[in-house]
């Protein structure tokens, strides 16, 4: 859930959900914005703004959606099954908890959007696990990176992307958000 308020324009808040620390809150100008991601059920959430006697608390029920459709996440690897990306820093390939961060954030901006447009905080679903984890699948493709880059920025690239998901990968209620893990950054 994205939270919003206005607080001291010096302040410091802490956030913390179900006495946990949760989220970190960016202050501007008197207002600040927070995202807190809500476990199923009764979620407890505090602001305390630093100097503050009390806390502000909200209470927010999630429950979660159960219709049958889905968004799965799909980091997709070349045939080799290398699953490493482009980073500033190397050492930090954590693909699945940047896509779940992706995939919540998106959910978020949906849920927001829909609002400011008057239709209510409605959103999409997260293909999710029994521990309530957003799911992030890895597929390996079925050709190497340069056959990829072959085909260039065509339609043929998604084409054939479509192709394999649904033909590897069936799933009625699914949309798939592929993402390619061979993609990289070319300077030139």
């Amino acid at each position: 859930v994205l939270l919003r308020g206005s607080c001291a324009a010096v302040a410091q808040l802490k956030v913390t959900r179900q006495g946990e620390p949760s989220g970190t809150p960016v202050i501007h100008g008197g207002r600040f914005k927070v995202l807190v991601e809500l476990s199923p059920g009764r979620n407890e959430i505090e602001i305390t703004e630093s100097g503050s006697a009390s806390p502000a608390r909200i209470t927010l029920t999630y429950t979660p959606q159960t219709n049958p459709y889905y968004l799965r996440l799909v980091w997709l690897t070349d045939s080799t099954g290398a699953t490493e990306y482009a980073t500033p820093d190397d050492r930090k390939q954590n693909y699945e908890d940047r896509l779940r961060t992706a995939g919540l954030l998106m959910q978020t901006f949906t849920a927001e959007r829909m609002h400011d447009l008057g239709y209510g905080r409605k959103t999409f679903r997260l293909e999710r696990n029994d521990q309530g984890a957003v799911v992030v699948h890895q597929w390996k493709g079925d050709h190497t990176a340069e056959e990829y880059y072959a085909y260039g920025d065509s339609t043929r690239y998604w084409s054939a992307i479509h192709k394999f998901a649904n033909k590897k990968h069936p799933d009625p209620f699914a949309k798939n958000c592929v993402l390619a893990a061979f993609t990289r950054k070319d300077p030139a």
